[in-house]
């Protein structure tokens, strides 16, 4: 199954996740709302919001989660994690939910984690409890993902993988960068891009459209799709365009 990332009320992507971390203030797991549902040490799904007056950021992880308290080893999260939602206002009634709906939600990450310390599923939530997302966003910088815009006007933004990233309804901006280490955010596909809407790349890869031929990037025409190939940081395919103008094209910040 296909890890895929879905804007409900978040629009921009390149900015969700440090909105979130600046909002979620962890400072000894100060849940209003959390725990395990419906078991006390384990359960189907894990909240946590802050409780800070002001801060109503939180999380929802779900699977079939467990935890060791004092067995060895102590303090560890395991299990299978399935999926995260990102928002406020969570809510339990016969389970978490989030009052206005998830800002963002992530399906598909089977990810497993046995009872030792530091497994992959411990990392990620416990991450997540202390206010950071970077054991999460490694995890999506290291698979393929469909990334799927919300009904409005957004940034859908790639990660590292071959991502296929569509924009829904509204005017879109597609936004492509590489994360941490890498050079390359993949071989990438826009589903449903429209004339009007932007393209963009980040300023780091190239200044401007001439930096950006002069290193050997090309825009063209390849079997009914439009290819904008980097030469050697990552191709996005136009799904079904024909005719794409390259003052869509954009390096930005």
């Amino acid at each position: 199954m296909t890890i895929a990332i879905n804007y409900g009320t978040a629009t921009n992507g390149r900015t969700y996740f440090a909105d979130w971390r600046a909002d979620f203030i962890s400072g000894n797991h100060p849940d209003n709302t959390g725990g395990f549902y419906p078991g006390s040490l384990s359960g189907t799904q894990y909240a946590l919001s802050s409780g800070v007056e002001g801060h109503t950021a939180g999380f929802i992880a779900g699977g079939s989660l467990n935890y060791t308290l004092f067995s060895p080893p102590a303090h560890t999260l395991y299990g299978q994690l399935d999926s995260l939602g990102f928002g406020n206002q969570i809510v339990n009634n016969a389970g978490y939910s989030f009052n206005n709906g998830p800002e963002l939600s992530i399906t598909g990450l089977n990810l497993t984690g046995t009872q030792t310390a530091n497994n992959i599923v411990h990392k990620v939530v416990y991450g997540l409890m202390q206010g950071t997302t970077t054991e999460l966003e490694a995890v999506l910088n290291a698979n393929n993902l469909s990334i799927n815009g919300s009904s409005g006007a957004d940034t859908v933004t790639g990660y590292n993988g071959n991502d296929t990233l569509t924009g829904g309804a509204g005017v879109d901006n597609f936004f492509f960068g590489v994360n941490g280490a890498a050079t390359s955010f993949g071989n990438d596909t826009v589903t449903d891009y429209a004339s009007g809407e932007k393209i963009q790349i980040s300023n780091s890869l190239f200044a401007n459209y001439s930096a950006f031929t002069a290193a050997g990037g090309t825009v063209g025409s390849v079997g009914g799709n439009t290819v904008i190939d980097t030469n050697g940081h990552g191709t996005i395919t136009l799904a079904g365009v024909t005719s794409f103008n390259t003052a869509d094209l954009q390096f930005v910040a």
